[in-house]
């Protein structure tokens, strides 16, 4: 999904040095399907707690 794409992008373009933590829970939340992550983003469902506060942090980029 190309939005997806764009706002990742730019997250990762303002966030380039994550911790080791943050990398790792970056990776599984990519894991999820786009639907679920696209609704996640736009604030439609919340995240599940493993993704909230990542989640958060990718939305303030918008």
């Amino acid at each position: 999904m190309l939005e997806l794409d764009a706002w990742l992008t730019l997250f990762l373009d303002r966030n380039a040095f994550l911790n080791e933590l943050d990398c790792a829970r970056l990776l599984r939340l990519l894991d999820a399907e786009d639907d679920q992550l696209y609704d996640w983003l736009l604030g439609r469902r919340a995240a599940p707690a493993e993704w909230a506060d990542l989640v958060a942090r990718i939305r303030k980029i918008s």
